[in-house]
C-alpha cells in the first residue's frame, strides 16, 4: 500500500462519505421531530469501514468530517436532549484538567466508537492506527478510548463476509433461531460496549470485558466457519465435517470425534489471519441494513506470488542492476550457499501464495474474478461488494487496469451494473507527483452509490491529469 495525499482523500470523502451522511441527517431530522430519543439512538447509526487502513488515513480524515458535519446538524436542529445528556455525561470534571473540553472534541471521541471501523492485515499498522485515531479524539483528563472492537487485525480477504457463499447455508445453523439469537446477542453487546464512555481506565476495563462476552456469543458460528474456509487451505474434510455437525458446532455441544478437526481449523484460522465479517461486527451485518454506510480506502496492488528476482533483490542492493541473467543465477545460488535461511524463505512464501491461488479460486468466496493474475486490489474490488450496504458508497483507489484489463471485468459489471457511479477521476503518475511507486501506473479515485443506475445515469470523468493543479481545477 502506498500513502494517499490529502487532496484526494478529501477528494473521495466529499463524494462518498459527505453525501452518505447528509443522507442519514437528513432521516434523523425527520424522526426528531417526532421522536427526539429515537433521533439520538440514529444519529450514531452510520459506519464507514477501511479493509486494508494501514496508518489510518482515510480514516482519520472521515473522523474530522462527520464531526464537523454532526455538530453544525446540531445547531441547525437547536440540539438533540440525549445528545448533550452524554456530551455532559463524558465531560465530567474529574480533578485533572483545570478546563472542561470543548462539545467537538468529546464528539469525536463519541463518534469514533461508534461508527469508524477499520481492518489490516499487519499487527503493527492497527497499532499505528490506534495511536492516529487517539490522537485525533484525545481528550485531556479522560482516559484513551478502547478501539478493540472497532479496528482488527486480520485478512479482509479470507473469511467469511458472506455467509450465503457457505455450502451447508441451508442447515438450521444459518437458517434457525440459534444463529439469529448469537447475532442479536453479539450485535447489542457490541452497541453496549460503544456506549460506554471510556472516561477512565476502570471503564475501558469494562469495554474490554463486554468485547470478550461479545466473542464468546458467536464463538460457535466462529468454529464453523473456520471450518468452511479451512478445507480451500489445505484441511482436507473440513466443509464434510461442517455438513454433518453444523448445528452441534453453533451451539457449542460438539463430540469429542470433531474437536480434533476443529482444533486444526482453528490452527489454519490463527495462522491465515481468518476474518470473518459478520462476526467482527455483528452490529453492521446483524441490522435492517446489512453493510456498511461507506467503504473508503486504498488497497494494495501487488499480485498474490513472489518473484525470485523480487525476493533476493531486496537481500542482495544491485542484483537487479546485473544485466546478464547467467551472472543473477551464481549470485542467487552464492546467497543460497552462504544464507540457506533465504531458500527456504523464498521457498516457504512460494507456497504459502500458491495455496493462497487456490483459495481465491475454489473458496466460493470470489465468483467475479476473470482470467490473469491475482491481484490484490481485483479481490478488494469484488470484496467491497459484500461489505457495501443497499444504498450505501464507496470511495477508493484504484488502479487504471480496473477499468481496462481481462481480469477486472466481472468488478466492472457489478460497479456499472448495480452501482450509480459518481465520479472516476484519472491521474498520470510521471514523476510520482501523485503517489510514491512505480510512476508508469496511471491511477484512478472512484466514488459511487450501491443502487441500480438509471437509463438516464451518468458520472463525471476528469483527467487524466498530470499535476496537482490539474487535479484540483479538473
Amino acid at each position: 500500500m502506498f500513502y494517499t495525499r490529502h487532496e484526494f482523500v478529501a477528494h473521495l470523502l466529499s463524494h462518498s462519505l459527505l453525501p452518505a451522511l447528509d443522507d442519514h441527517l437528513a432521516e434523523v431530522k425527520k424522526v426528531a421531530q417526532q421522536d427526539p430519543t429515537e433521533a439520538t439512538r440514529r444519529l450514531f447509526d452510520f459506519s464507514v469501514v477501511d479493509p486494508a487502513m494501514g496508518s489510518a488515513h482515510f480514516l482519520t480524515a472521515a473522523l474530522d468530517m462527520i464531526a464537523d458535519r454532526i455538530e453544525i446538524f446540531l445547531a441547525e436542529v437547536g440540539g438533540l436532549p440525549g445528545i448533550a445528556q452524554l456530551l455532559k455525561e463524558l465531560s465530567q470534571d474529574n480533578g485533572t484538567v483545570s478546563q472542561q473540553p470543548e462539545d467537538g472534541d468529546l464528539l469525536r471521541r463519541l463518534i469514533l466508537k461508534r461508527c469508524i471501523y477499520g481492518v489490516d492485515l499487519s499487527p503493527m499498522a492497527v497499532e499505528v492506527a490506534n495511536v492516529t485515531l487517539w490522537l485525533a479524539s484525545f481528550v485531556p483528563g479522560l482516559a484513551l478510548s478502547y478501539l478493540g472492537s472497532n479496528l482488527k487485525c486480520g485478512d479482509a480477504l479470507i473469511g467469511v463476509a458472506d455467509p450465503s457463499v457457505v455450502g451447508a447455508s441451508d442447515s438450521p445453523m444459518f437458517t434457525g433461531q440459534t444463529v439469529r439469537n448469537a447475532m442479536e446477542r453479539a450485535a447489542a453487546l457490541q452497541r453496549e460496549q460503544a456506549a460506554i464512555p471510556d472516561r477512565t481506565p476502570e471503564e475501558v476495563k469494562q469495554s474490554e470485558e463486554v468485547g470478550a462476552r461479545r466473542e464468546e456469543a458467536t464463538a460457535g458460528l466462529r468454529t464453523a466457519f473456520n471450518l468452511w474456509m479451512a478445507e480451500p487451505l489445505g484441511l482436507g474434510g473440513a466443509r464434510h465435517t461442517l455438513e454433518l455437525h453444523a448445528d452441534a458446532m453453533v451451539e457449542r455441544r460438539e463430540s469429542t470425534e470433531v474437536r480434533q478437526v476443529i482444533a486444526e481449523a482453528a490452527d489454519i484460522a490463527s495462522q491465515y489471519r481468518l476474518f470473518h465479517w459478520p462476526l467482527e461486527f455483528p452490529n453492521v451485518f446483524h441490522s435492517e441494513r446489512p453493510g456498511f454506510d461507506v467503504v473508503v480506502g486504498n488497497p494494495p496492488w501487488n499480485e498474490v506470488n513472489v518473484e525470485e528476482l523480487n525476493f533476493y533483490a531486496l537481500r542482495e542492493p544491485g542484483l537487479k542492476g546485473i544485466t546478464s541473467s547467467s551472472e543473477r543465477r551464481k549470485r542467487i545460488a552464492d546467497l543460497d550457499l552462504n544464507h540457506p535461511e533465504y531458500r527456504n524463505e523464498f521457498d516457504a512464501q512460494t507456497f504459502h501464495n500458491r495455496l493462497l491461488q487456490s483459495f481465491f479460486a475454489s473458496s466460493g468466496a470470489y465468483q467475479i474474478q476473470g482470467a490473469g493474475n491475482r491481484d490484490l486490489y481485483k479481490l478488494f474490488c469484488e470484496r467491497y461488494s459484500h461489505l457495501v450496504r443497499q444504498e450505501g458508497r464507496l470511495g477508493v483507489v484504484l488502479p487504471r487496469t480496473a477499468f481496462l484489463a481481462e481480469g477486472s471485468k466481472g468488478f466492472r459489471q457489478w460497479l456499472f451494473g448495480k452501482t450509480s457511479v459518481s465520479t472516476v477521476d484519472f491521474l498520470l503518475n510521471a514523476g510520482r507527483w501523485a503517489f510514491n511507486m512505480e510512476p508508469r501506473y496511471t491511477v484512478a479515485l472512484l466514488t459511487s452509490q450501491r443502487h441500480t443506475p438509471t437509463d438516464q445515469a451518468s458520472f463525471q470523468v476528469t483527467g487524466p491529469s498530470a499535476n496537482l493543479s490539474d487535479f484540483l481545477i479538473s
